[in-house]
Order: C-alpha cells, then sequence, then structure tokens
C-alpha cells in the first residue's frame, strides 16, 4: 500500500482515487441522463459526485476503525496471555507436552 500511495505522490491530481471516482461516476451518470434536460443532468451530476465522495470518505473511516481495533485487539493478547499465565501452575497436568514439560508460556 505504502508503494502505491508514494507512485501517486509523482503523477497529476487526476490519478488519484477520489478524482477517478469523480470523473467516472460523472461519466457514468451522464451516460445515464442521455436526452434529459441540462439543468437536470448538472443537477444529478452535482448530487452523484458528492455521494461518491461522502461513501469514498465513509469507507476510509470505516477502514481506519476496524483496524485501530484490529490493532488493540492484537495489543491485548499477550496482556490476557500474561493474565493466564500467572493463574494456571506451570506444572499442572493439563498442560504437560510429550516430554513432561510444561507447555504454558511464561511472560515475565
Amino acid at each position: 500500500m505504502a508503494a502505491y500511495v508514494e507512485s501517486l505522490l509523482d503523477r497529476p491530481h487526476a490519478s488519484w482515487p477520489l478524482h477517478r471516482l469523480a470523473d467516472q461516476i460523472e461519466t457514468a451518470t451522464l451516460k445515464a441522463m442521455k436526452g434529459r434536460p441540462t439543468t437536470a443532468k448538472d443537477w444529478v451530476v452535482k448530487r452523484a459526485v458528492r455521494d461518491v465522495a461522502f461513501l469514498f470518505f465513509v469507507y476510509q473511516e470505516a477502514n481506519e476503525r476496524i483496524l485501530q481495533d484490529w490493532r488493540a485487539m492484537h495489543l491485548g493478547v499477550p496482556l490476557l496471555a500474561a493474565g493466564w499465565t500467572k493463574a494456571m501452575p506451570v506444572g499442572d497436568s493439563e498442560s504437560e507436552g510429550k516430554d513432561g514439560k510444561s507447555e504454558v508460556w511464561l511472560i515475565e
């Protein structure tokens, strides 16, 4: 993803995703509105571009929140594991492996 973003830095704004989406939605809307009055087309195109921009930002915000939750969840796993190892005796019979050694992870 970082390489993709870096590749966009040297390109014109028209190649950025939000600009491309706006151009694509404008073209598709004008095609769908063929034969209608110009004032109606202008209003519908403006509305469609605003809608696609809104959805783009919703998508970005949702992705960011999911990534934050994922990071928080994975940061909590070692804390939970540390609590479990302190609650479980190191040599209990359920945690012993094939060679009789404990499989419980000790996190100090």
